[in-house]
């Protein structure tokens, strides 16, 4: 529907301009018509997303935990 596309592209709008250190960074949108997909491209995150981390090495220690969360803030303080 109309709606999902306009929310859509709105989205990839925001992501444009969002420039900080603990927000991984847009970089272009591919579209597939023939799919009736839009691929986001973003920036690598070569460690992988926390819960991949998580799954691979366990539970973090508080140091580290205070790391990731203090880094998490900072980018949702910034949204």
């Amino acid at each position: 529907p109309q709606s999902e596309l306009e929310s859509i592209e709105m989205e990839i709008k925001l992501l444009k301009y969002l420039q900080h250190p603990n927000i991984v960074t847009y970089i272009d949108v591919i579209p597939e018509p023939k799919e009736g997909y839009l691929n986001i491209v973003l920036e690598l995150c070569e460690q992988g997303s926390l819960a991949s981390i998580l799954k691979d090495f366990g539970k973090f220690e508080e140091p580290l935990t205070c790391k990731y969360v203090s880094q998490v803030l900072k980018g949702l303080d910034f949204l």
